[in-house]
């Protein structure tokens, strides 16, 4: 592993310098990168370079001569293989296999490397196979393809445990990953994949796609038809490991009749081409091959399914009945353990505060009372002042004191009415119903004056720091704005407060 800095994009835009223990390729892959940048070098220099590494060449070898590229002789050195195929296409081969080898594992154990990888070959297969079918050929498809999630890899291996909350969210809830990824990092899988494979000296045809893969493809110019492919070949990844089957295969079908004008069947033929393909390369990938069939068999094996399970009315009648008593049993411990399901899922699990899910869905209604009752609502955002400082001078751990300590004052200086969350980081919330400018303003001060006199003895050090906040205020009788609108109203003053000294508080109006 090795510590580098790399910019990694926020969600304003702008960029900022992050400590990540990030991955080193593996020797041979930095060697071609730098053969490559420098330019000028014949087939005979690259073919040696890459024969220098055994177990790099057999992969080369058994992709160029996989009926993925049906070639009508067997390759049968890596020199022939780039005077059959092309210098581009044999670099991207091995730096596939490469840049897979130092991150197929080594972070969060509850990450599934295995099922994400196969995710990726299969994903670079079909949205290849795409671009033969449609006449888009281009040699960059495969690597791209191949490495357009690799940032999720990367987060993971830099922060395992946050990453996995991201999967969790996932799971639980219908926001995409690159929305919660942004919630809890600043930044997203796109960010840091394009950036480290920069930072790695990958070319930018490769990198700079990545980067917006999760874009709308008709606003990314020249990179538009090579986005297109990937959605391709992510609905196909979809069909044979998330098992998706039907789901999946409509939406590909729908994007191709809109898309490209192709009927089912051509799109079936697509499928089947890019699963025959897959299997092989996932072999040499050394990843296990799924049981990739037919599109038709598992559509035949899903209706066989659905007939085994089409039980007759009096059968279910008599099952009903069986687990009826069973059921009654188990009603009382089911609504109390929904009842603590409930309450940890608005709970923060570091500061025991509301957590970003339940703000939000508190503020919207505070926003349908205020109106109701024509009563003002305020909002105050709450951002500890150099707290990447506490953390770099007295590690994670004591950072996590310090945020807990903040969260305390908050909460004592607020009202049982008031909500007060973990807005994400050190970033909190208050929402405080029936209370205008004035009052709101008056609490924040108290907030901000109590965390500037207040400090935390940890191992015979006091730690002390600052807060800056945001303050804003919806009267109903003035405006009608929706909650997003008073979110980035109250985020506009606390950055006005950071930008202008810090540990103060300033104010915006809607």
């Amino acid at each position: 592993m090795m510590k580098k800095f790399i910019p990694i994009a926020n969600t304003s835009g702008a960029y900022f310098e992050t400590t990540v223990k990030l991955p080193t390729p593996p020797a041979v892959a930095m060697r071609i990168v730098e053969t490559i940048t420098r330019g000028n070098f014949s087939s005979q220099e690259l073919s040696d370079l890459i024969s220098i590494d055994p177990a790099l060449t057999v992969k080369v070898l058994s992709f160029a001569n996989s009926p993925f590229y049906s070639l009508e002789e067997k390759v049968n050195s890596v020199h022939r293989a780039v005077d059959v195929l092309g210098m581009n296409v044999v670099i991207n081969i091995a730096l596939s296999f490469s840049i897979i080898d130092c991150v197929r594992s080594g972070g969060a154990e509850g990450f599934d490397y295995e099922d994400f990888w196969k995710r990726s070959v299969i994903r670079a297969v079909a949205a290849t196979v795409a671009a033969k079918f449609l006449g888009q050929i281009s040699d960059d498809v495969f690597i791209v393809a191949l490495l357009t999630d690799v940032g999720k890899v990367l987060m993971c291996l830099v922060r395992p445990d946050d990453y996995l909350r991201v999967l969790r969210e996932v799971r639980s809830t219908a926001v995409k990953d690159y929305d919660i990824e942004r919630q809890l990092f600043s930044y997203d899988h796109q960010d840091i994949g394009s950036e480290t494979l920069k930072l790695w000296g990958i070319p930018e045809t490769i990198y700079q796609p990545i980067a917006c893969h999760h874009k709308d493809v008709n606003s990314n110019g020249k990179y538009a038809d090579l986005l297109s492919l990937i959605q391709i070949g992510d609905l196909v990844s979809e069909i044979y490991v998330a098992k998706a089957n039907r789901e999946s295969m409509e939406s590909l079908c729908v994007l191709m009749k809109d898309r490209y004008n192709l009927n089912a069947t051509e799109v079936y033929s697509l499928v089947d081409e890019a699963a025959s393909d897959a299997a092989g390369i996932l072999e040499i990938f050394e990843i296990p091959p799924s049981q990739l069939r037919p599109f038709s068999e598992l559509l035949q094996e899903a209706n066989e399914q659905l007939f085994r399970l089409n039980l007759t009315y009096d059968q279910l009648m008599q099952r009903f009945a069986e687990e009826k008593a069973k059921a009654e049993m188990l009603a009382n411990e089911l609504r109390e353990a929904n009842q603590r399901l409930s309450e940890l899922v608005g709970t923060d699990g570091l500061t025991g505060l509301c957590n970003y899910r339940y703000f939000h869905r508190q503020l919207h209604n505070e926003m349908i009372r205020s109106q109701r009752y024509m009563h003002s609502v305020s909002l105050i955002m709450i951002d500890v002042d150099n707290f990447k400082q506490v953390n770099d001078n007295h590690g994670h751990f004591d950072g996590d004191v310090v945020l807990k300590a903040v969260a305390g004052i908050i909460w004592e200086e607020s009202r049982r009415s008031d909500t007060v969350a973990r807005y994400g980081g050190e970033e909190f919330v208050v929402i405080l119903p029936e209370t205008d400018l004035k009052g709101a303003a008056s609490f924040a001060e108290r907030v901000r004056q109590k965390i500037e006199t207040h400090t935390v003895n940890i191992n015979g050090v006091n730690i002390g720091v600052t807060v800056s906040l945001g303050v804003c205020v919806c009267d109903p009788k003035k405006c009608k704005p929706n909650h997003e609108d008073f979110i980035k109203a109250v985020d506009k003053a606390l950055y006005h407060s950071k930008s202008n000294g810090k540990n103060r508080l300033s104010v915006a109006s809607l």
